[in-house]
């Protein structure tokens, strides 16, 4: 089995055309026909189709390219058995993290990368069952999300909980009291997640323990970013992990609203596959942030 065809396929498939995979190869776009020529002979199947200008896998080739992947996927793991036997201090490191991560670990991956300077990290942040998938396939090392539930296969680790703080904006009426009743909150336009996702779930469990009725949502918007955006132009009330309005807090543009008690937080888990071979320098930034975000 040829791993370089194999490769090269997958990047046929994933760019949805021979052109755009010979670009990224710094190969002829001739020379790609060839080695997924080979590929399929060596198969006895048609592994590609051209629909229009785009390339897709046939039936064939969708099994091929899965099997590819995860073979990539064991041989990435093998190399990073043998570095680990070397005692390599350098190679890459893949994590993500789904809100609040986005927030408190650029800062810290930032500082390990300085200290590191022969390290290669890639940090990606998503939504946290899209970070879950991700790390199903071993597509990263490891991530840090919040979740309703802990996915069973995977190992879970809590490291922090992280507080939900409701907040308005500084010319909200409510920003201007020390305290508001709780049932005054379900007069107000909440801006919000949207209804099928984790953080919006992980929200309305908290207000049903704490016995709040339904919120009144007027807008949702699937990232922090913009739910802070519309609470300081005067939208509503959202209720958002603290790590993603610290700065506002700390200037002023948003202001914590207390009520009646009102106290929310969540756990924050590192997740990973249960049998991933961590490279010294992967468990080195583990351990790092372990240390640093717990």
């Amino acid at each position: 089995m040829n791993l370089g065809r194999l490769e090269l396929f997958c990047e046929v498939v994933e760019r949805a055309g021979f052109t755009a995979a010979a670009q990224h190869l710094y190969l002829t776009q001739s020379a790609v026909s060839q080695y997924v020529k080979a590929l399929e002979e060596q198969v006895g199947s048609e592994l590609l189709v051209r629909e229009g200008r785009r390339i897709y896998p046939t039936e064939a080739g969708e099994i091929v390219y899965q099997a590819a992947r995860e073979i990539a996927r064991v041989w990435d793991e093998a190399q990073v058995t043998v570095r680990e036997l070397k005692g390599a201090e350098a190679g890459t490191v893949r994590l993500a993290c789904s809100t609040p991560g986005d927030y408190f670990l650029p800062p810290l991956i930032s500082r390990f990368a300085a200290a590191h300077p022969k390290a290669h990290v890639i940090f990606s942040v998503d939504r946290p069952e899209e970070v879950v998938d991700h790390v199903r396939r071993g597509e990263f090392d490891f991530a840090f999300v919040t979740l309703t539930d802990s996915p069973a296969e995977l190992q879970c680790e809590p490291i922090r909980q992280e507080e939900l703080v409701l907040v308005a904006a500084s010319g909200h009426p409510f920003a201007k009291r020390l305290s508001v009743d709780r049932e005054e909150l379900l007069s107000q336009p909440f801006v919000c997640a949207p209804a099928e996702s984790q953080m919006r779930q992980i929200i309305d469990a908290q207000l049903r323990v704490l016995h709040l009725g339904p919120r009144r949502v007027t807008l949702e918007f699937d990232n922090a970013e913009a739910a802070k955006l519309a609470v300081q132009s005067g939208a509503g009330l959202a209720i958002l992990f603290r790590a993603s309005v610290e700065q506002e807090l700390a200037s002023g543009t948003l202001k914590q609203v207390h009520a009646g008690g009102l106290s929310m937080a969540h756990d924050v888990l590192i997740i990973s596959r249960p049998k991933r071979r961590f490279s010294p320098i992967m468990r080195q930034l583990l351990e790092f942030l372990r240390g640093e975000v717990g």
